[in-house]
């Protein structure tokens, strides 16, 4: 997939009833998003890339948790945590236009969009890219790398490839407790 410029314009949106499409859902398959994020997100929420959590953010600004959120988080559109990745799954129009509204509600209460019609145009956009990058089927990983670049954010997202017995047998960390 290429990459693409964290902006906050949004295209007109038509939803046809009864149109099944696809969309990233978090998914946690062992507990490290708790131990790399100040707040993972919830297992089965709606996601989108969040790249726009970090549009006034520099190399040097991040760092520790939040260096994490940025190079590889999903952004949960409910809790406005963070997860290393993402399942492709299947949505309505009806759960579409629900994440849209949700999304255009945490742009007020978390980031203080001047208005419902402002954040719903920059949830839309959101919502928007993420549906176009959903080009796999369903049950497809999804892990996401992010980088700054001269003309913004820069992110890719990447098809995880589990063994052949499934997601999981798919271990990505192993926490062991401190002596």
């Amino acid at each position: 997939m290429t990459g693409r410029t964290a902006k906050l314009k949004a295209p007109q949106v038509s939803l046809h009833p009864s149109h099944l499409r696809s969309f990233l859902r978090n998914i946690r398959l062992d507990a490290s998003d708790a131990e790399v994020f100040e707040q993972p997100s919830d297992p089965g929420e709606w996601a989108v890339t969040g790249a726009f959590m970090f549009l006034h953010d520099s190399d040097e600004s991040l760092a520790g948790k939040r260096l994490q959120a940025f190079r590889n988080g999903f952004m949960g559109i409910n809790s406005f945590g963070w997860s290393t990745l993402a399942e492709v799954a299947d949505i309505t129009d009806g759960e579409y236009q629900e994440v849209i509204n949700t999304l255009a509600d945490g742009f007020v209460t978390h980031l203080g969009a001047p208005d419902r019609e402002a954040a719903m145009e920059a949830a839309i956009a959101e919502v928007e890219y993420v549906a176009s990058a959903c080009e796999f089927p369903s049950g497809t990983l999804i892990a996401l790398s992010r980088e700054m670049t001269d003309e913004g954010i820069a992110e890719n997202l990447h098809m995880v490839k589990p063994a052949a017995d499934g997601h999981d047998s798919l271990k990505l960390w192993e926490w062991s407790p401190d002596d």
